[in-house]
């Protein structure tokens, strides 16, 4: 009995460790195909033009992020980014906090290099 509870215990052990690492390893958050998307909303304005959808994923897109806390707790958003497929379906959902930190809705994230462009969400919304 001893000897299963004691197996038991390191494959927990194991698999809180193995969650740790992938937790903090850096990855993309946006791997969409410009060619997929028809829309990209930013703070509910539509953006359907193909060379503007491409600069939105390239900026997001463009570097790896690390998960810094839970985004349950709430936070601050400056711009919403949401893209559609083809078909109109919701691919993803992101709130910009600032130049570094997105909100993916499960997590924060911040940009391990570079910085997010601001003023091209800015543009987006005053147009």
């Amino acid at each position: 009995m001893k000897k299963i509870i004691r197996i038991v215990l390191t494959m927990v052990l194991m698999l809180l460790v193995v969650g740790g690492i992938i937790y903090r390893m850096p990855h993309s958050i946006v791997e969409v195909n410009a060619n997929d998307v028809s829309k990209i909303a930013v703070c509910n304005v539509n953006v359907t033009e193909p060379q503007l959808i491409e600069k939105i994923l390239e900026d997001l897109g463009g570097s790896e992020y690390k998960r810094t806390k839970p985004s349950g707790i709430g936070g601050y958003e400056e711009y919403s980014i949401r893209v559609y497929d083809k078909s109109d379906n919701l691919i993803c959902s992101i709130g910009i906090a600032d130049e570094v930190t997105v909100d993916t809705g499960i997590f924060f994230e911040q940009r391990q290099s570079g910085q997010l462009d601001m003023s091209l969400y800015q543009s987006v919304v005053e147009t």
